[in-house]
């Protein structure tokens, strides 16, 4: 179909074309209803912008859903401008085009400057010509913007070609109510009714639209895969009340840590999704940042209220693959990998890296060695989350500040660190060990000091892991001497103090090879037994109470906080 053509158009003739605009407006009005997906539809509507009413450059922009974003994209015929893709936040008024699409009104003006502010979204170099505006409004509410504009003057839009227009936006508008309402992507049926957040298939439908932009415009979307921990365990302790209400907290905080432009859906379960349009690997990345330090400042809110305490593992993946399903598996293959690789990494990077500090090559030193000696002692990544919750526990039943628990958590998660240095042989030996080899292993807390002391903000866990071994009494000689430095009493910091109960604790009630595990109360007569020799007594007394009140050891996989504060 050929141009309508408005250049130097006598009156008489120009009443003419736009009566063969409105008959074609009535043409595409059925073309429209022959739609089945909302990319179909874009690009049928451009098509006919640009083919049929003679625009240059057409583009079609819709809100996704209920949560008011106009992401559009130029579906633009071969000889237009390559527009790329335009997002802005329909309910940001603030935004020239925002306030169009909800004012509801169309919007021409015979030229568009790159200063323009109407201009801004589409990066205009030179001026373009007769833009058009026309706001797309279904049940009183804008679901779209469609824009036409021209890269040479060819004269006026007349105000009876623009009525025309107006009533093919119309007839573009029901078209995507229709459809949005077969494809259930508008109110409820697009949202899980517990939590209110976008429900899987309003995602799945969203992620398969943006793959097949990145293949289209080479702006690939980033993937966030959020798990929530050990939920099923909670919700076997708590309740399912209590554990909807963590749901929905988990579900705002996400909500609330995101840009404006993302997705955030359910996607099942305890597992959440967001998807990042057009965001980098970095951008990304500070995504998940901004969300495990939200996690902690909640966590730190809430100190004496654990039962309300969550944590995340999170896994993210940045667009390389062409469907949207190896999409998915790249981001929860590394939430899974984030959520098995050692839980003492996860627990040392959320207490640390989310509060700014510059870890840098520091990280990898100190992941590295955990993954060494992980490979070296098989147990050795449950006992260190055992000794974590047994010291936190210690510390909230002290009720020790938040800045000392804390510390005491990082030092938990570090404390065996220094066994890095002795080999597999040693570390996993039933036999009683030589003297020489005795000696390397009393070594540990010094060498797991000395190796992170550049780490300045580490300098109070480390004092704490170096001195994890002294005894109360002071002695270093005969059986089961105080090392490294023969500190007693009240010398000895608190931090070492509590962390060699907690520690002694576990390995009484842990199963070795080379002997069966106590029950509790037999660990617990072995605690009175060492108060005041190898024990502070008047932390002992303290903490009675507290291992008395176990029915179980604890569960390496169920912390009493899965996040330190």
């Amino acid at each position: 179909m050929k141009p309508l053509e408005r250049i130097d158009t006598p009156a008489g003739e120009q009443s003419d074309l736009e009566l063969e605009a409105h008959r074609r407006v009535v043409d595409a009005s059925l073309a429209l209803q022959s739609c089945r997906d909302l990319d179909t539809l874009s690009a049928m509507v451009t098509h006919m912008l640009h083919r049929d009413f003679g625009f240059d450059v057409a583009l079609l922009t819709l809100a996704e859903g209920a949560i008011h974003l106009m992401r559009g994209q130029a579906v633009e015929p071969e000889d237009a401008v390559d527009l790329g893709k335009i997002d802005f936040p329909l309910r940001t008024s603030e935004h020239p085009w925002a306030k169009i699409a909800n004012e509801g009104s169309a919007h021409y003006q015979p030229r568009l400057d790159p200063g323009d502010p109407l201009a801004a979204p589409l990066g205009l170099a030179e001026p373009v010509f007769h833009p058009l505006w026309l706001p797309l409004i279904a049940k009183g509410l804008p679901v779209g913007l469609l824009v036409g504009l021209m890269r040479e003057d060819r004269g006026p839009i007349t105000r009876g070609f623009r009525r025309a227009l107006v009533l093919f936006a119309n007839h573009v508008a029901l078209a995507v109510g229709c459809l949005r309402s077969a494809l259930d992507l508008d109110g409820d049926a697009a949202r899980d009714p517990l939590t209110g957040l976008f429900n899987r298939r309003h995602f799945d439908q969203a992620l398969e639209q943006e793959i097949r932009r990145f293949k289209r415009y080479g702006v690939p979307p980033a993937l966030l895969m959020i798990d929530l921990n050990d939920f099923k365990a909670y919700n076997d302790t708590h309740g399912h009340l209590l554990g909807d209400e963590i749901l929905r907290d988990a579900a705002r905080l996400l909500e609330d840590n995101v840009r404006e432009t993302d997705l955030v859906a359910r996607y099942g379960g305890d597992e959440f999704v967001i998807l990042m349009p057009g965001a980098s690997d970095e951008q990304a990345r500070a995504a998940i940042k901004r969300i495990l330090q939200a996690v902690l400042d909640r966590n730190r809110a809430l100190a004496d209220k654990p039962e309300l305490q969550f944590s995340l593992t999170v896994g993210h993946h940045v667009a390389t693959a062409d469907t949207a399903e190896r999409v998915l598996e790249a981001a929860d293959r590394e939430m899974y990998e984030n959520k098995n690789d050692g839980s003492p990494r996860r627990l040392l990077d959320q207490l640390i890296a989310p509060r700014g500090q510059p870890l840098g090559h520091h990280a990898r030193l100190i992941f590295g060695l955990m993954k060494t000696l992980a490979s070296r002692d098989p147990g050795h990544v449950a006992h260190a989350r055992r000794v974590l919750g047994y010291a936190l526990l210690i510390c909230r039943h002290m009720g020790l500040s938040p800045v000392r628990t804390e510390q005491i958590a990082m030092a938990a998660i570090l404390h065996d660190l220094g066994k890095v240095v002795i080999n597999a042989e040693i570390l996993c030996r039933q036999g009683p060990l030589t003297p020489s080899e005795y000696l390397l292993v009393k070594s540990h807390p010094v060498v797991a000091s000395d190796m992170l002391a550049e780490i300045a903000f580490l300098d109070q866990p480390l004092r704490i892991v170096r001195h994890q071994s002294e005894r109360w009494d002071g002695r270093t000689s005969g059986e089961r001497p105080g090392y490294p430095t023969g500190l007693a009493g009240e010398t000895i910091p608190l931090g070492s103090r509590i962390l060699r109960i907690a520690d002694l604790f576990d390995t009484l009630t842990m199963q070795r090879p080379y002997r069966e595990a106590m029950s509790i109360p037999e660990a617990i007569g072995v605690l009175r037994d060492e108060a005041g020799k190898s024990l502070d007594p008047n932390l002992v007394a303290k903490c009675l109470p507290l291992f008395e009140s176990l029915d179980a050891p604890i569960d390496p996989d169920r912390l009493p906080a899965p996040l330190p504060i």
